[in-house]
């Protein structure tokens, strides 16, 4: 009886080598994810009435600066241009502000 190649065998090895590492990292990716809802859960959400006196709010890790705030949504200047003075004002809703400044 002829034994498998070492070819046959290497290539077994490495599909179970990677079923381990995809079992790994799978379960690396749920505990990030279960502790981004926890983080999520914890969070006090932001009303009108804390953006009415601040100057900046954070979207998504970045600063922006506050220029008007309607009754969901606040709008935020996202790009400016000194040498034209043009600004991009972009809204965001109330939940995708982290903080305010």
């Amino acid at each position: 009886m002829r034994s498998k190649s070492f070819y046959r065998n290497g290539q077994a090895q490495l599909r179970a080598d990677l079923s381990v590492v995809a079992e790994v990292e799978s379960a690396r990716r749920a505990a990030v994810r279960a502790d981004a809802a926890k983080a999520e859960a914890a969070r006090v959400p932001v009303s009108r009435g804390d953006l009415l006196g601040a100057k900046a709010a954070r979207v998504g890790g970045l600063w922006f600066r506050i220029v008007r705030v309607n009754r969901s949504t606040v709008s935020l200047v996202t790009d400016y241009n000194p040498s034209t003075g043009f600004e991009l004002i972009t809204r965001f809703p109330f939940s995708q502000i982290r903080e305010v400044r």
